[in-house]
């Protein structure tokens, strides 16, 4: 069996938790024995082969008017031609096609189709590629990939939405099988009537391997006894993260000997408008960290999203570290957080709310290590990352010819 994955970004182009989660999954199926190859899109013209970590990586220059990388410059005009093109790009699938024909896989798991456009679906069909569809956004859904906008979540598709994704609906009911990180974005797509008559619909969990792991010990939720509390965010700084609610809800709750650190990059001006928004509150801003290095610098771990998050691997992290969680209920979250038993859920866009769970935190701290010890001991299921591949592999199998 061949399995072909792709994505938009493979490493070493990384944007978030997607790439480290496929980057995991494609060592994980290689090391079982089946042959992969994986495709994804790159800036530079032409097609391109290498190799990373012994797996065999195509990358195609984008045929779109910019590469949809963060770092990529766009203005209004370009970034809605951009959107246009990719609703359906025939030249992207003209250069899958010719990949396809070499490489001749036995069944394909696509990941995040921006880039490629659902022009990929097409050309896998056409060829007798049988496909897996896995849902790690509302990206089929929603060019912006959040379902969010004005600083809400969006209920409905938007005009923009419903016209740019014209052909997704439809197209998707062709697929072989559908599988959503979580059950709340798989549902989210059955809702709006999306993979219906696909025989195939999982939800797998996301897990990973966090080698480091083994070297926290169990008091780590107690936090340091001898210092201030710290709370800690980490992620990208983007107004649907929620910083901001967070940064209001701490300089509310007016607790003493308590720090807030902030870990993440975002827009320069996005960023300045947040350090401006805390004042001389005690407030740090870490830039970008390596994650094993924030979580033993905190003791709580807030995750305060607005948008509805599909899977937050900033709560499983935290949870396999001890750390106790604040997280709001939104998306797949309240799947991950049982509240009042391995972490405390808020309402999105509450100041207050979040700003009386972390008020709790403080003044309760036998809660801080119950939430903490439960966390840990419940993560194990998203640390189960032979179990991830296994589910994965029986997916494939099955769709196979």
């Amino acid at each position: 069996m061949k399995i072909l994955f792709l994505n938009t970004f493979y490493p070493p182009d990384m944007v978030g938790g997607t790439e480290i989660v496929l980057e995991s999954l494609v060592e994980g199926i290689a090391a079982k024995g089946p042959e992969v190859v994986v495709l994804a899109t790159t800036d530079q013209k032409g097609v391109h082969q290498e190799e990373v970590n012994g797996i065999r990586i195509w990358r195609v220059g984008i045929k779109n008017v910019f590469w949809p990388h963060p770092s990529a410059t766009r203005h209004f005009f370009n970034q809605a031609l951009w959107h246009l093109v990719d609703s359906y790009n025939p030249l992207m699938k003209k250069a899958l096609e010719k990949i396809l024909r070499i490489e001749r896989p036995t069944v394909a798991s696509v990941h995040n189709l921006a880039g490629w456009s659902v022009a990929a679906w097409s050309a896998f069909h056409e060829m007798g590629v049988p496909v897996v569809q896995v849902l790690h956004d509302h990206s089929l859904i929603c060019p912006r990939s959040t379902m969010f906008r004005g600083g809400e979540s969006c209920i409905n598709q938007c005009i923009s939405c419903k016209s740019l994704r014209l052909f997704h609906r439809d197209m998707s009911r062709r697929l072989q099988g559908v599988i959503g990180v979580s059950r709340y974005i798989l549902e989210r797509h059955k809702r709006m009537r999306y993979f219906e008559g696909v025989g195939l619909q999982s939800v797998i969990s996301n897990a990973r391997r966090l080698s480091n792991i083994s070297q926290v010990k169990e008091s780590s939720a107690d936090g340091r006894e001898k210092g201030p509390i710290r709370f800690g965010f980490i992620g990208s700084l983007h107004p649907g993260k929620g910083v901001e609610d967070l940064i209001r809800a701490f300089i509310q709750a007016s607790l003493d000997s308590t720090e807030l650190r902030i870990a993440g990059i975002g827009r320069e001006k996005y960023v300045k408008m947040l350090r401006q928004l805390s004042g001389k509150a005690p407030v740090h801003f870490m830039g970008k960290v390596h994650p094993s290095d924030f979580y033993r610098s905190v003791d709580v771990v807030v995750v305060p999203s607005r948008w509805n998050e599909s899977f937050t691997m900033v709560v499983m992290e935290a949870m396999a570290f001890g750390k106790p969680v604040i997280a709001t209920a939104v998306g797949g979250i309240p799947e991950l957080v049982k509240d009042n038993e391995t972490g405390l859920l808020v309402k999105p866009n509450d100041p207050e709310s979040l700003a009386e769970a972390m008020r709790r935190m403080v003044a309760y701290p036998d809660l801080r290590r119950s939430v903490g010890y439960s966390g840990r001991k419940s993560a194990g299921f998203f640390l189960d990352y032979d179990g991830f591949i296994e589910n994965h592999l029986r997916i494939f199998r099955s769709v196979s010819p």
